[in-house]
């Protein structure tokens, strides 16, 4: 049980280096670049929820409020998972349309009775 939570805490410290690097990265770019560092962000801040719930659930024994508590953190590392997911597989085919087109083609700017 503790090589896997000492594995926990370097999975912590990692996550948050990478969360503050990725967050200093994504305030100086723009664009596509800063859609991306900002995917990555939330991958990384949803894992770092995902193992703080995990270390605290195994580490200490509670009550109830306690572990709701904990399956709280779990929901919100999961939606960030799942957000940063979602929006990198979004700046992905942004990135393939721009090299195919050449030109960033928006949905929201194109006219809505043009197909």
């Amino acid at each position: 049980m503790e090589p896997f939570l000492i594995f926990l805490v370097i999975v912590i410290l990692y996550t948050a280096v990478r969360t503050f690097s990725l967050s200093m990265a994504s305030r100086r770019s723009d664009g596509l670049t800063r859609q991306r560092h900002q995917a990555w962000m939330n991958i990384h801040m949803g894992i770092m929820f995902i193992a703080v719930s995990l270390m605290q659930g195994l580490s200490l024994a509670g009550n109830w409020m306690r572990l709701l508590l904990l399956l709280l953190i779990a929901a919100i590392g999961l939606f960030n998972l799942f957000a940063g997911w979602s929006n990198l597989l979004r700046v992905r085919q942004a990135e393939e349309r721009l090299k195919k087109d050449g030109s960033p083609a928006k949905e929201a700017e194109k006219d809505p009775g043009e197909k």
